[in-house]
C-alpha cells in the first residue's frame, strides 16, 4: 500500500477509531466536531487536526463541510515517528492548503518516485509545522492507560462480537462495572449496550 494518502470529502462522519497511520484533517469549509483521545475540538475553516499514530479519534462534520484529510505511515514521515503535537488543533497551519494539492496531484498521476515525493512533501511540511508548535515525544509509556486498554477491548469486541458480556468487558479492563460503564461511555459516546 502506500505510504501517504490524501483525498477530500464532504459531510464527513467517522466513528471513533484509530490506525497505525498518523492523520491531518483539514477543514476547507464549514465545520466539524473532532475527537482527539478524550478531548473534543471545534474545527472551523482553515484549521487542522493532527492525529498521531494509535490515537483515538472522529469526526462529525456539518452538512456543507468540505474537509481535507492526509494520512500516512509515521515511517514515511521521520519527525512523525518521535514528535506530535501537544494540542492537536492547529489553528494556523501555513501553507496546507497548497501541500495538500500538490499531494494529490503526485498520487492522482503518480510519475516516478511519487511515493517517494510525497514523503517529502508532507515531511517538509511537517517539520516546519512542527517546529512552530509545543510537542511532546512520543513513546510507549501509555501502553497501560484506559485508552490503550480501551483499543485492547475494542479488538477482543470485534471477534467476539457475539458472546461478550458487559462484565466480560468490565473485567478485561480490570474495572468495576460502574466505573468501566463511565470509561466506555465517555471514549466511545455509546454505551456498551448500543
Amino acid at each position: 500500500g502506500s505510504a501517504v494518502w490524501a483525498g477530500i470529502y464532504q459531510n464527513l462522519k467517522n466513528a471513533v477509531h484509530w490506525h497505525k497511520e498518523a492523520e491531518i484533517i483539514y477543514l476547507k469549509s464549514g465545520t466539524a466536531t473532532v475527537g482527539v483521545g478524550r478531548k473534543n475540538y471545534r474545527l472551523e475553516p482553515g484549521q487542522l487536526i493532527y492525529c498521531s499514530s494509535g490515537t483515538l479519534h472522529f469526526i462529525d462534520a456539518a452538512a456543507d463541510s468540505i474537509a481535507y484529510l492526509v494520512i500516512f505511515h509515521p515511517s514515511a514521515v521521520p519527525c512523525a515517528l518521535e514528535y506530535a503535537p501537544q494540542c492537536p488543533l492547529v489553528c494556523s497551519p501555513g501553507k496546507f492548503e497548497l501541500v495538500f494539492l500538490q499531494l494529490k496531484q503526485e498520487l492522482k498521476k503518480k510519475p516516478l518516485f511519487y511515493q517517494s515525493r510525497a514523503s517529502a512533501l508532507i515531511t517538509l511540511y511537517l517539520s516546519g509545522l512542527f517546529r512552530s508548535l509545543p510537542l511532546a515525544r512520543l513513546d510507549d509509556s501509555q501502553k497501560n492507560t484506559p485508552l490503550a486498554m480501551y483499543k485492547s477491548l475494542l479488538d477482543y469486541i470485534q471477534v467476539h462480537y457475539a458472546t461478550i458480556t458487559f462484565e466480560e468487558a468490565a473485567n478485561r479492563m480490570y474495572f468495576a462495572p460502574s466505573y468501566f460503564s463511565k470509561i466506555f461511555s465517555a471514549l466511545s459516546g455509546v454505551t456498551f449496550t448500543q
